[in-house]
């Protein structure tokens, strides 16, 4: 049928969604990742700008990699290690006082099992 789109090949973010991983990849990759390991403030700060709600003595390390901060949701006292993958294209709530390890994946994606084009 024509005009109807097909949820196999077209993507369920738009153009401003895309626009602003673009522009926190690039923030991430320069000045995130290449942050010393004690500079949590600095990654607390850019988290921020990008719109993650960050408690107080959250500690996000350099090589940790979020998808989309804007989804990010940390209480008091959380770490983050360097491998941990959060892919959270809805929001993911992290509690206080929790650890993610090292080479940890968070997976925030919405499923609808009882949707037919799932």
């Amino acid at each position: 049928m024509q005009g109807e789109k097909d949820p196999y090949t077209n993507s369920a973010f738009g153009y401003k969604n895309k626009l602003a991983r673009v522009l926190w990849w690039a923030v991430y990759v320069l000045f995130f990742r290449l942050s010393p390991k004690p500079m949590f403030g600095w990654r607390r700060f850019l988290l921020r700008l990008f719109g993650a709600k960050i408690g107080s003595g959250v500690a996000v390390y350099p090589g940790a990699r979020i998808w989309a901060p804007w989804n990010l949701v940390c209480a008091d006292m959380v770490a983050i290690a360097n491998g941990v993958d959060i892919y959270n294209p809805e929001i993911i709530t992290l509690s206080s006082h929790v650890i993610i390890s090292q080479d940890s994946y968070l997976c925030g994606a919405p499923h609808d099992y009882n949707d037919p084009n799932f």
